[in-house]
């Protein structure tokens, strides 16, 4: 089968935007390879059936690198105008768009500009903690999630983040006292038993803390007991040879594989992330009624895995709410609908007028809670 290949361009904010899309006809799919100044960024991929047309396989390789192709587009154009508008809100939801896409340098921008706007911005500073760790910044990262956890200090996540800008920085004793407060706010935290694993094993390797290095197999042992015990989806090939090393007292072999396995699961979240993050919660012209519902399917699964997990709630209300608002808009909509086809309906013009006015106070309400959040 033949094989198709289309590239685009583009230069904004003197960085380079290249996508390659081509079909490969081995897997049965065709693919989409973002770069970024010519890195590796995102690879977007679908599946086709096996038996078909080449004309067929020409027309999906053109769909789908138009489709990213747009989408790339529709975020850069978004920077500049979110920038300049300097809406903390704003940017935060474009940030995370950006950073779903692993265009990191792109959404630490955005953060950094919404914290220095808002200097109380929890979401904000927790995002640029994410963002500077994906770029490999941990002082940055660190600084970051100071703030977010300064400001919420009982979110188990931004608790957990912060110890991994620690564990970045190989700062093993300050990484393991935020997984620990991540564990006591959320019991069944497994990412954070991981990452406790982890900076144990890395502090034994760096010989640093001798009083943690003492006991780093048998609280290591504990802490992945409890990891297989409460997260099925870490029971991946990656995990269990790492849980074999360590049990074999191979610490560097052990860091490597459960690092791998929680880099793994961190990437399909993302990648589910990529797919169902509603862009622009809060502004309609971004969000659609098919999102939303979207959004709202994937945060109960969650929450059935995580019942503990306090930020999906929060989200989850949030969606609900953005819901009950798209609902009242529609209804708006009809009846402005009606007395336009219907002009002896113009009695009902104080009661639409009522129904605007309560459609503000949703809307303040809606972006009150996005703040405090």
């Amino acid at each position: 089968m033949e094989t198709y290949r289309l590239k685009s361009k583009m230069v904004d904010n003197e960085r380079e935007y290249v996508i390659q899309t081509s079909n490969d006809a081995h897997l049965s799919s065709v693919a989409s390879l973002i770069y970024v100044n010519g890195e590796l960024t995102e690879t977007v991929a679908a599946s086709h059936p096996r038996e078909i047309e080449s004309s067929e396989i020409l027309s999906l390789v053109k769909l789908r690198h138009g489709e990213v192709k747009k989408e790339v587009e529709v975020l850069l154009e978004a920077y500049g105008r979110v920038l300049s508008e300097g809406n903390p809100q704003a940017m935060l939801h474009l940030a995370m768009a950006f950073f779903y896409r692993r265009f990191y340098e792109e959404s630490s921008r955005l953060l950094r500009g919404a914290t220095q706007i808002d200097p109380e911005f929890h979401q904000a500073f927790n995002y640029l903690c994410l963002s500077e760790i994906a770029l490999d910044n941990p002082d940055d990262a660190i600084k970051a999630g100071t703030e977010s956890t300064r400001l919420r200090p009982g979110f188990a996540d931004y608790r957990n983040n912060l110890g991994e800008a620690y564990l970045q920085a190989a700062s093993c004793r300050q990484a393991l006292d935020e997984f620990d407060a991540a564990t006591k706010i959320n019991l069944y935290y497994a990412d954070a038993y991981v990452n406790m694993t982890l900076a144990l094993i890395l502090n034994a390797i760096n010989e640093q803390e001798l009083d943690l290095a003492a006991d780093v197999y048998s609280r290591g042992t504990d802490y992945l007991k409890r990891v297989t015990l409460i997260a099925p989806e870490y029971k991946t090939d990656q995990f269990k040879q790492g849980v074999r090393c360590f049990t074999d007292t191979d610490l560097e072999g052990a860091y490597r594989y459960i690092k791998q396995a929680r880099d793994a699961k961190r990437e399909r979240h993302r990648q589910e992330f990529s797919t169902f993050y509603m862009k622009y919660v809060l502004y309609p012209e971004w969000a659609s009624e098919t999102a939303v519902a979207d959004r709202v399917k994937f945060l109960k699964a969650e929450i059935e895995k995580n019942p503990n997990y306090v930020d999906l709630y929060t989200e989850l209300g949030r969606c609900y709410l953005e819901q009950a608002k798209m609902s009242w808009t529609d209804g708006l909509e009809q009846y402005r609908k009606a007395v336009s086809m219907n002009p002896s309906l113009a009695n009902i013009d104080d009661a639409i007028r009522a129904a605007e006015y309560a459609m503000g106070e949703i809307e303040a309400t809606l972006k009150q809670i996005a703040s405090k959040g």
